[in-house]
């Protein structure tokens, strides 16, 4: 069963319009741990994913500094990234990797999505972030350094880097391809993919009981097949299209969820792979997992934005969006996804039944009243961060 959203975040179009209602709508029940911070950067917002990461409750957290949170030496950084974003427009985010601080003074690496959004109620700035805690790239050797430089290159696009991250390992490793497969269903659909392979192409779809990542995924481990190994399994025919001998991978977790498999692959089965590399391989699976968290929290950003921004309005009988609103905001996610093809996208329309006879049947107001109640119904059962808004007189769209 879905969530139902916080009782009262829609109640008014006056609520509605404001930072912190739209901020417990979208997040209140996010996996991310989320944070606003009002304009003099104390916190005004914290859902509950972030009480739990900084170890406090919204009276700990709640009227707190913000670089209360940051490690000591590193509350100048923060401060500085805030700035470096967008003001003017409240568009704009950067990444930032450092210590951050709960509330018992323990440390942790973290990694922080900031932004500035527009506050609707006086035009003021306020401070959003977005932080999970990492380990796989607190490290300090060679490599991690490396992972850290493709990780936080601001010039890189999601797509980008996680091409970036596939031909190091490739060159790491020494193999001739790598792949980013997300699951679905019984199939494994390769969505990056880098390398020599003319058989490896992105959007293609190969069973899972066809390829070495089924072992990958039944173990929930780094896997390898190589000369030590091979003898053990035979090699693996991707739907007949690509034989692959030489084989590393990892699952790709997205928060606890295991979204797919980061692999690298060659058709020649010479060569060994060592404890190190399967370690490696863990390390950026790890990475691939955080981009995807990133790049989610990063479509979340841009929703508070879109909702924040939007120039529809609301609708007087039904507090939902009017038209123009609920058009835009689905404007928006078809525009996410052609550039996501793996996000998926439900439009219900929903009318009422014999709306125009309600007021001969039951008196004045009463077709208005069903109306408010079918909203409110809306309102109170849909997930977070799920739309509804009236499309035409008694039709009311969903997203």
């Amino acid at each position: 069963m879905h969530e139902p959203r916080p009782p009262g975040a829609n109640t008014g179009a006056a609520a509605a319009n404001s930072l912190k209602a739209t901020l417990v709508e979208l997040f209140a029940h996010s996996e991310h741990a989320v944070l606003c911070a009002d304009g003099s950067r104390r916190i005004c917002f914290a859902n509950a994913a972030a009480l739990a990461l900084f170890g406090g409750s919204e009276d700990e957290l709640i009227g707190r500094k913000a670089s209360d949170l940051y490690a000591e030496a590193e509350q100048t950084a923060s401060d500085g990234a805030c700035q470096q974003t967008s003001a003017d427009t409240g568009q704009g985010y950067i990444r930032w990797l450092g210590h951050r601080r709960r509330c018992d003074g323990a440390t942790f690496a973290g990694q922080t999505l900031i932004a500035t959004l527009r506050d609707p109620r006086d035009g003021g700035l306020a401070y959003l972030e977005f932080v999970h805690e990492v380990s796989a790239l607190a490290g300090q050797t060679q490599v991690l350094h490396a992972l850290r430089g493709i990780m936080f290159d601001s010039a890189l696009t999601f797509e980008a880097r996680r091409r970036a991250l596939l031909e190091f390992g490739c060159e790491h490793f020494g193999l001739a391809c790598g792949a980013i497969s997300e699951q679905d269903g019984d199939e494994l659909v390769v969505v990056a993919a880098v390398g020599s392979e003319p058989g490896l192409q992105v959007g293609q779809a190969f069973n899972r009981g066809d390829t070495y990542c089924d072992h990958t995924l039944a173990q929930n481990a780094a896997f390898r097949r190589d000369g030590l190994t091979c003898e053990r399994m035979p090699p693996r025919a991707y739907a007949g299209r690509l034989e692959l001998s030489r084989y590393i991978g990892c699952p790709v977790l997205v928060g606890t969820a295991c979204h797919g498999t980061l692999w690298f692959a060659d058709r020649e089965a010479d060569g060994l792979f060592s404890q190190a590399d399967l370690d490696l391989i863990a390390v950026l699976a790890r990475c691939v997992g955080e981009e995807i968290e990133m790049e989610r929290c990063i479509g979340s950003l841009r929703q508070a934005q879109d909702r924040l921004g939007h120039t529809g309005g609301r609708d007087e009988l039904t507090g939902l969006d009017d038209r123009q609103g609920i058009a835009s905001e689905l404007d928006n996610e078809l525009d996410r996804l052609r550039g996501q093809p793996s996000r998926t996208l439900s439009v219900v329309l929903l009318a009422v039944d014999h709306f125009d006879t309600l007021d001969a049947r039951y008196g004045d107001g009463a077709g208005n009243a069903v109306l408010r109640h079918v909203a409110a119904i809306c309102r109170d059962t849909l997930r977070a961060g799920d739309r509804v808004g009236r499309w035409s007189g008694d039709e009311l769209l969903l997203l």
